[in-house]
């Protein structure tokens, strides 16, 4: 018997129902859009009302079958699971409830608080390997992982990729896919998946050391237990983009104070923070400052929200008895992987300058006396007025041809 091949993907179906004043919300969803004869479904139901309803029906039909879920005809309820006594239940697929279309459907009330949804979803023959898989992301940077979930019909599926080397489950290498259409004893040849309770959760990790592209992940639901067969075993194909852990933005004061203090936060997209570490450089005429010329740590790792985060107080640098001149300078924010070699391709730079501080001083003279005679003693105060409230005062005597300095204080 030719078995029928199927791609599927998860989808999780449901149809909520219009809403309008004092008329119930409801929804229904079911855990696969796949299910095989003799196998168990997830139905969950759910109504938000204002007004208490009655009544209130959960059902499957389809294919000339009905499967009674709820039947709730009370005095009214406000929600399913007050209803029925749960909002989900497993439902028996029996072996002979016929291949086809199936609707989980969920209908309430009546008349002008009448609302109904429904799910829908295939069952199938258990001959049919069922494969349903979704990856949290398709772009991932070297050294990250991909999260796989999923259903399957099957005890363990087999992963091959375009090319090896590349991706990693666990301790096993995902090899690269045979050219051959059958595939014999695929087991040990390539990484293979358990499934537990038909259920599939598992990461692929991309190599550190792989090259940057496109590259293709091939997984199999094989209905043998000694070979793959390409041309008729359930599948499926995700296409991954492996890039470069890189730095996402840099934010810092264009305008740095001669001997002030400044922040630099840097933001990136690490694939796995604990793979990778930052520097930084400040460049410029004879002069090439690191974090340890500042008093701090030569490398940084992202933190939790994947920040690396300084404060440079220029005030700090050490290079003799130099210090960085006002002027425009470089800075240079570098990637690497931890121990590694720099990730060429995240390095970022940003051009600030340090400007001069500039203070306006105001010099105020005052005299204690505006007439005196002929050696006869006055006072002058001098003050700069810059926030010191420092001064001086200077004594003179007037002679009759000359003014004579006397004494000063401060």
């Amino acid at each position: 018997m030719t078995r029928l091949k199927l791609l599927m993907v998860v989808i999780l179906l449901s149809a909520i129902s219009a809403t309008a004043v004092g008329k119930p919300t409801v929804s229904i969803s079911v855990d696969r859009s796949f299910v095989a004869q003799g196998d168990y479904l997830k139905v969950k139901a759910f109504m938000n009302t204002e007004q208490p309803i009655t009544p209130i029906n959960v059902f499957i039909t389809g294919a000339g079958k009905t499967i009674n879920i709820c039947n709730y005809e009370g005095s009214g309820a406000l929600s399913v699971k007050e209803a029925c006594g749960a909002d989900e239940w497993w439902v028996a697929i029996g072996l002979d409830y016929p291949v086809g279309t199936y609707n989980a459907k969920i209908d309430v009330g009546s008349g002008e608080t009448r609302a109904e949804a429904t799910a829908i979803f295939q069952v199938v023959n258990p001959e049919i390997t069922i494969l349903e898989l979704t990856p949290d992301k398709t772009m991932v940077a070297r050294g990250a992982d991909i999260r796989f979930t999923g259903t399957t019909t099957v005890d363990r599926i087999y992963v091959y990729a375009s090319e090896r080397e590349v991706f990693k489950i666990g301790d096993q290498w995902v090899n690269e896919i045979p050219t051959e259409t059958i595939i014999e004893n695929p087991a040990g040849t390539t990484a293979a998946v358990p499934a537990s309770d038909k259920k599939l959760d598992f990461k692929v990790e991309v190599d550190i050391n792989a090259d940057t592209g496109t590259y293709y992940l091939y997984f199999f639901a094989p209905a043998s237990a000694t070979k793959i067969d390409r041309s008729a075993d359930t599948q499926a194909m995700f296409a991954v983009v492996v890039t470069d852990p890189r730095i996402v933005s840099v934010d810092i004061p264009s305008k740095i104070p001669y001997q002030g203090k400044f922040e630099v936060n840097v933001l990136t997209d690490p694939g796995k923070r604990e793979n990778v570490e930052l520097t930084f450089v400040i460049e410029g005429s004879n002069v090439k400052a690191r974090p340890t010329d500042f008093g701090l740590s030569d490398y940084s790792t992202p933190d939790a929200n994947n920040y690396v985060n300084w404060t440079i107080d220029l005030k700090k640098y050490k290079e003799g008895n130099k210090t960085l001149d006002p002027g425009l300078y470089l800075l240079t924010v570098k990637m690497r992987f931890k121990g590694g070699d720099e990730i060429d391709s995240a390095r970022t730079s940003k051009l600030i300058e340090i400007v001069a501080q500039q203070l306006d001083v105001g010099i105020f003279i005052e005299l204690n006396k505006t007439t005196v005679a002929p050696g006869e003693q006055f006072a002058v105060d001098v003050s700069v007025k810059d926030g010191t409230a420092k001064s001086v005062v200077a004594e003179f005597t007037f002679d009759t041809a000359k003014i004579k300095y006397v004494s000063k204080s401060t």
